[in-house]
């Protein structure tokens, strides 16, 4: 039987009324409800988020109607009826203020998708983010159950872990998930802000983070810095992220996981952040990963720059880089100076059963570091249908690199490289070793696939 418009909206309000009644009440916001402070029946609904924030309690859930939310008075001040309540922040990583500020245990819904719920920021003002999440708990959005974030804010939604106090970051035993939304044109779409380092230990095992936060099936588009940012800091209070199934397009970076600050020196990490599933076409870079955990089934094309650019890490396996101007994928690789045995570069776990092809034809410029902190670059020298760039060391410490430089062990075997003959530097294949191999890569690839695997897309 079909459903029209009017059944469908009742069908999707009892299913997240059943949900949430589990748990806690239902608060509604609605486009002609009337803020105030016992507002939130469905008959009574709210007119703005913030005003349906500020009567929920942990374990509530908020109900979002189709419309337009944010600024709707059109007063810079946000004091007209119906306005969200903006805050400033302080302590926070980078986040002087928010237009949603949710630091409560709540979920927040919207009742009939991201096309027709909009929350539109202002243009990098002093409320650098639309949406920010500061607590555990915290669902914001679903699968057709998402907002559209616009208006040029610093950040469409950011998760911080990071407290107002600024020592051992917010409680995080109970999971986050941010899914089913649409940035367009804010400075960066979505992002996790690890928790800053300190010399705080934590004390008790209370404090020690076991939630995940969980950012999927969201689209980012025209986000002039990242699509998505994805920073860790603190080597002991970090917590698990997953980023799967998300589209990034017109990005700086479609996927930027940067590692962050984790010591005030020392090996730099994404560890616990892993990609699966996530699209990346038409940026400047597909992806930058850091250390990154696992890196599965993703896809990286028609990006300007490269696919892929990853230092070190654990399993990269599945993902596909098509078309791409510059190499599918840069690699490099960290430089052990502890190793006892002497010097050691330190890769991937894995690195098979990818796709590489129509990849390195236009190459534009491309400055690789060779070191952190460092204006050493590698020369990556001209367009040479690269496949796979391997640039070498990433040294742990900002210190002169070793000359000659340790070798920096690639096996690349079992991957597919546009052709049944596997990879070569002209033709339909993609090229690996001889002119794609810089600063002591040496990459090993004498068996392949013949045929390709399966490509994630959009």
């Amino acid at each position: 039987m079909k459903i029209g418009y009017a059944g469908a909206a009742i069908v999707c309000t009892f299913i997240l009324s059943n949900i949430a009644s589990a748990a806690g009440r239902n608060i509604y916001v609605t486009n002609d409800g009337t803020d105030s402070a016992g507002c939130g029946a469905q008959a009574n609904a709210c007119r703005s988020i913030s005003q349906g924030l500020e009567n929920a309690g942990d374990g509530d859930t908020i109900l979002v109607g189709a419309g337009r939310y944010g600024n709707i008075s059109g007063s810079a001040s946000y004091s007209g009826a119906g306005d969200e309540h903006p805050q400033p922040l302080a302590n926070f990583t980078g986040v002087t203020g928010c237009i949603i500020c949710i630091q409560k245990a709540v979920s927040i819904y919207s009742l009939h998708g991201p096309s027709v719920t909009i929350i539109e920021g202002a243009p990098l003002t002093s409320q650098e983010a639309t949406v920010f999440i500061n607590h555990e708990g915290v669902n914001f959005g679903a699968a057709g159950r998402g907002f559209t974030l616009t208006g040029g804010s610093g950040y469409g939604v950011v998760f911080d872990q990071d407290d107002a106090t600024g020592t051992l970051g917010i409680h995080l035993k109970k999971n986050v998930s941010i899914a089913g939304n649409v940035d367009l044109a804010d400075a960066t779409g979505f992002a996790y802000l690890g928790r800053e380092y300190y010399d705080s230990v934590c004390p008790v095992d209370d404090c020690i983070p076991t939630a995940v936060i969980t950012i999927a099936q969201n689209e980012s588009i025209d986000n002039p810095t990242a699509a998505f940012n994805l920073t860790t800091n603190d080597l002991y209070l970090s917590v698990n992220v997953v980023a799967q199934n998300n589209y990034a397009r017109g990005a700086g970076i479609g996927f930027n996981v940067p590692g962050g600050a984790r010591l005030p020196f020392g090996t730099q990490s994404s560890a616990n952040i892993s990609l699966t599933g996530n699209v990346a076409e038409h940026n400047k870079l597909g992806f930058f990963a850091l250390v990154p955990g696992k890196m599965l089934n993703n896809t990286a094309a028609n990006n300007s720059q490269a696919g892929f650019w990853v230092v070190a890490g654990g399993a990269f396996q599945g993902n596909t880089a098509v078309s791409n101007a510059g190499p599918g994928a840069i690699v490099q690789f960290f430089l052990d100076l502890f190793n006892p045995d002497g010097p050691a570069s330190v890769g991937f776990t894995s690195f098979t059963q990818n796709n590489f092809y129509g990849n390195d034809r236009n190459r534009p410029a491309l400055t690789i570091s060779s070191a952190q902190n460092s204006d050493v670059p590698v020369n990556a020298g001209p367009s040479a249908h690269c496949g796979v760039l391997n640039a070498g060391q990433l040294t742990q410490f900002a210190i002169d690199l070793p000359n000659p430089p340790v070798v920096s062990p690639l096996n690349a075997n079992g991957n597919f490289w546009g052709a049944t003959h596997g990879p070569a530097p002209t033709g339909a294949s993609d090229a690996v070793g001889g002119a794609c191999d810089k600063n002591g890569g040496k990459t090993t690839a004498t068996s392949y696939a013949s045929t390709g695997f399966a490509i994630t897309t959009h």
